[in-house]
């Protein structure tokens, strides 16, 4: 497939492999292989019906296609580095869908008025639903005080 796979007219299949590989090996759900770890939180979910579900994954497929190229050409790192609100970022340190060690430089590289890393150490891309208990401490915790302080 190669790292520059984006410029092949066949890109989208190769992003679908790669998607594929990611999960496989665990950079997108730490300690698992494949998404069905997730399917109980969807489908025991009052607010989710089963069209919601299928939509929500027709949805991912759509903004990947849609967005994945567009997405490439933006750099943070040069376009967003200065903040007038409180920063959180949230990261899984498994990671590597959005690789926790760039997101960590990039952390490192902003300036806001205040701004914390919190790291989930059992969780890859989706801590919400690895580490749920957690999750929602630090959002009561560190959101929604900071918001209603």
């Amino acid at each position: 497939m190669g790292t520059d796979y984006y410029n092949r007219p066949d890109w989208f299949k190769c992003l679908l492999l790669q998607r594929k590989y990611l999960v496989k090996y665990g950079g997108a759900i730490y300690g698992e292989s494949s998404y069905r770890c997730l399917e109980k939180h969807f489908l025991s979910s009052p607010e989710y019906s089963l069209i919601d579900i299928i939509n929500r994954i027709r949805g991912s497929k759509q903004s990947l296609k849609l967005l994945w190229l567009k997405l490439l050409e933006v750099n943070l790192f040069e376009t967003a580095t200065q903040f007038e609100i409180p920063i959180y970022f949230i990261e899984g340190r498994y990671d590597y869908n959005a690789p926790s060690l760039i997101a960590s430089k990039y952390y490192e590289s902003i300036k806001a008025p205040t701004k914390e890393l919190i790291w989930f150490e059992n969780s890859a891309h989706f801590p919400q639903w690895e580490e749920p208990k957690k999750f929602h401490s630090v959002l009561k915790e560190k959101i929604i005080k900071e918001t209603y302080a």
